[in-house]
């Protein structure tokens, strides 16, 4: 639009605060094509582009012309930048603040590590993938605060049922949610109900009902854990309503979730960037001693897991990864040719974990991490 052009807002803002101060100028009003100035030494003329005439003589103004839209990558650059520096903790006695951005608490979550590990994700990938979702404070985090489509998966299914849920019907998710009571005996109720679908004795409930029953005993339980026991913590109404609105407020639209195993997942995003979060590797020089997912007296999903097989898988890999695994001789072993580095933060449950020594100093309940993020750029 030529300049003085209605709906132009650097026009206007030039008209305000510049054009006035000049000497011998005045401005017609309300002008829907080029500019026409007033000078008192010589008659009216138009002027076109950012020619002005200015007390009796032609001058050329040096006008920034609009920035240019950067490419979605640039973008992405830029705001993990700004996701990073907003999330800087300003005691400095961390590096970041814990990541509140997801809508589900989860334990061994990494919302207090999302700094420091989206620090080593490349702000320029094409897309992120993610096998293990668990709680999703990383993937929520690229998703809706730095713009990277982001693809999470789990072989928990009724974890991914949730996340489903959330992702596509949250309205509706909440609606279910509101429903419950914080209570011990609607509690009760509700994991009883669970735990018959999971094992398969009921097959009538809604997936919507699955996904509602799943956060309301996760999100209020101890640990938080599936088929746990209730916090008395969360066994309050006023903090439990104030949980579900985030519930309905949540929007990733950069964000899918389906239900599968890393050995189909890998093969089928050979060159996506991924980020993997596997169970902890269990063995005798580990500080693991049992395997926890997706509860501690069950934990299908952990015990066996075929850790030599996602190392195979992940040595082939063409779309870069970062991996997080508890620090052993093992894993060290096995990712020795790769970029290590031994990142700080705390976890307040140490559920299937040997806390003595460093890690649980004096009794304290406030754990250290003890994880390796390992690196492996894009292949060229």
């Amino acid at each position: 639009m030529p300049l003085g052009g209605r709906g132009c807002g650097f026009c206007s803002v030039f008209h305000r605060l510049l054009i006035p101060r000049l000497p011998g100028i005045k401005i017609s009003p309300g002008l829907s094509g080029p500019v026409v100035l007033s000078s008192a030494n010589r008659n009216e003329e138009k002027t076109t582009g950012t020619k002005m005439a200015i007390a009796g003589e032609q001058h050329t103004l040096d006008i920034p012309s609009p920035p240019r839209r950067k490419s979605a990558r640039s973008e992405q650059v830029y705001r993990k930048e700004m996701f990073l520096s907003r999330q800087r903790s300003p005691a400095g006695r961390i590096p970041y603040k814990r990541y509140l951005g997801a809508p589900i608490r989860y334990a061994g979550g990494k919302s207090l590590a999302t700094g420091i590990i989206i620090e080593q994700i490349p702000g320029d990938i094409r897309r992120l993938v993610s096998p293990f979702i668990g709680g999703g404070s990383i993937e929520v985090a690229c998703a809706v605060e730095i713009g990277i489509p982001t693809v999470g998966y789990d072989v928990f299914d009724v974890l991914t049922t949730y996340w489903k849920a959330q992702l596509r019907h949250p309205a509706a998710l909440y609606e279910r949610l509101s429903r419950f009571e914080a209570t011990p005996e609607e509690f009760r109720r509700a994991k009883e109900t669970l735990r018959q679908h999971w094992k398969k004795e009921r097959r009538d409930l809604h997936w919507l009902d699955v996904a509602a029953l799943y956060y309301f005993t996760h999100n209020t339980s101890y640990g938080p854990g599936f088929l746990s026991w209730p916090s008395y913590i969360y066994m309050n109404q006023d903090r439990y309503e104030k949980m579900i609105k985030k519930v309905a407020q949540f929007a990733a639209p950069n964000l899918t979730v389906e239900q599968a195993s890393f050995e189909t997942v890998l093969p089928k995003h050979r060159n996506d960037f991924l980020y993997c979060d596997p169970p902890y590797y269990l063995g005798r020089d580990t500080k693991m001693f049992r395997g926890i997912y997706p509860q501690r007296n069950f934990p299908i999903h952990h015990n066996g897991f075929d850790h030599a097989l996602l190392k195979d898988l992940l040595n082939r890999h063409k779309g870069g990864f970062l991996l997080s695994y508890n620090d052993c001789p093992q894993i060290r072993e096995w990712y020795a040719d790769y970029e290590i580095s031994t990142p700080s933060w705390q976890y307040t449950l140490g559920q299937g974990e040997t806390r003595i020594g460093k890690y649980r100093p004096d009794g304290n309940h406030v754990k250290q991490s003890h994880e390796l993020l390992i690196y492996a750029p894009p292949a060229a």
